[in-house]
């Protein structure tokens, strides 16, 4: 048998996908296969809850972070689809296409990211002790089998960083094109977010306990991006 309390989570999360008081979630359309995704992300981290996220009208706010991480992979995947399908726009047609406006990713104004990136880890573990003699042959293959990883590494945190740089961009674009932001800071993100949790709070009350409040709104006409929704718990 289904629990009750499963069935609550299964009306939070068509908040998700827009009604009467809030829009959709950027990349979460109904008729682009929503729901399914939304089913699928949650069954995959509701063994790991301790509980479920919509507690009777009360929104569980650690637990709908968890949600809001798992299904904000989607984010990810949708910008890369995008820029896949603007590089080949652009290579067969020799013009510049763009999602919103333009996407860069050189000359990124400072931001601030909470996830860094890795350190570069070296071949120092291969070298042999200092006191101990090798062959010269060895030593010059050993020198040539570091550099070349080093650069390999060094490479491939290049790319890391130029594609999270681009999707910040990406996103930052978003909200100066949808939402009219000038200056899209930190503090712009965190408003965001808060202003659509208390959205999904607001709602919940709405059809569990009444309306809480006549005059709130949400006041915006577009959602954050999902891998936005966090640090709210």
């Amino acid at each position: 048998m289904i629990s009750k309390k499963i069935i609550d989570d299964w009306v939070l999360m068509g908040f998700l996908v827009g009604n009467d008081f809030i829009p959709h979630l950027p990349n979460l359309h109904i008729t682009n296969g929503a729901l399914p995704i939304l089913y699928k992300a949650y069954m995959d981290i509701l063994p790991s809850l301790d509980g479920y996220i919509n507690e009777g009208g009360s929104l569980n706010l650690e637990r709908f972070e968890k949600f809001m991480e798992k299904l904000g992979n989607i984010d990810v995947e949708n910008f890369e689809e995008i820029r896949d399908d603007l590089l080949y726009m652009e290579t067969k047609t020799g013009r510049k296409w763009n999602a919103h406006t333009k996407v860069s990713t050189r000359n990124l104004e400072e931001w601030t990211a909470d996830a860094g990136l890795p350190e570069i880890i070296t071949l120092q573990s291969l070298e042999p002790e200092k006191d101990k003699p090798r062959d010269s042959g060895l030593a010059a293959l050993i020198k040539e089998t570091e550099e070349m990883c080093i650069d390999s590494e060094l490479d491939e945190t290049d790319d890391i960083s130029e594609e999270n740089d681009a999707f910040i961009n990406y996103k930052k674009d978003y909200y100066r094109s949808k939402l009219e932001y000038t200056n899209v800071t930190p503090e712009v993100m965190r408003a965001q977010a808060e202003g659509y949790v208390r959205a999904i709070q607001w709602n919940l009350n709405y059809y569990y306990n009444g309306c809480c409040s006549w005059s709130w709104f949400y006041p915006h006409h577009y959602a954050p991006y999902i891998s936005d929704i966090k640090g709210l718990s």
